[in-house]
């Protein structure tokens, strides 16, 4: 290797490096969407003995159904947010392969690389947005089961005073 093709490789390694960290990112949120996923497969089939060994009109029965619709479609909506991140993984993984076949091939392909780059981006960005759907449709499910055992009082609160410190301590005593 001659010197200006070491430096060209050094050069594509160091460029290549943030792309790779963002995989392992994306990898970790995938394992975290992944976990979510088995908790709601996992509660699904506990629901579905529970309906099950419930009477057809109880209350309790309709109560249970509700979470089971709940959770399937947190089943659903997980599915298409890991195939986001996945499908993120995979531009990152030709926005790579585009650079190094642009330096050491001659591949005209930088807007290749750029689109690839973006497009894993928003994916990212996708994904992120999906995670964030799950955990609020995760809040709405909870807050049936919490309604099966008392009806929580209306505290008067707007979403917004909930991030202050004040209306914690007030809401604590």
């Amino acid at each position: 290797m001659t010197d200006v093709t070491l430096q060209l490789f050094q050069t594509t390694l160091t460029s290549v490096i943030a792309p790779m960290t963002l995989v392992g990112g994306v990898a970790f949120l995938t394992s975290i969407l992944a976990n979510r996923y088995g908790r709601c497969i996992d509660r699904i089939r506990g629901l579905i003995r529970e309906i099950k060994a419930l009477e057809v009109e109880s209350k309790t029965r309709a109560i249970t159904e509700r979470q089971l619709t709940i959770l399937y479609f947190r089943t659903r909506a997980l599915k298409f947010t890991m195939t986001m991140a996945a499908l993120s993984i995979v531009g990152i993984v030709f926005t790579v392969f585009g650079a190094f076949a642009t330096l050491f091939f001659g591949f005209h392909g930088t807007y290749f690389v750029i689109v690839a780059f973006v497009l894993a981006l928003m994916l990212l960005i996708g994904a992120l947005f999906g995670l964030i759907r799950d955990i609020l449709i995760s809040l709405k499910a909870v807050e049936l089961e919490i309604r099966t055992v008392y009806e929580p009082p209306n505290l008067g609160v707007s979403f917004r005073d909930l991030f202050r410190l004040s209306t914690y301590l007030k809401l604590r005593h």
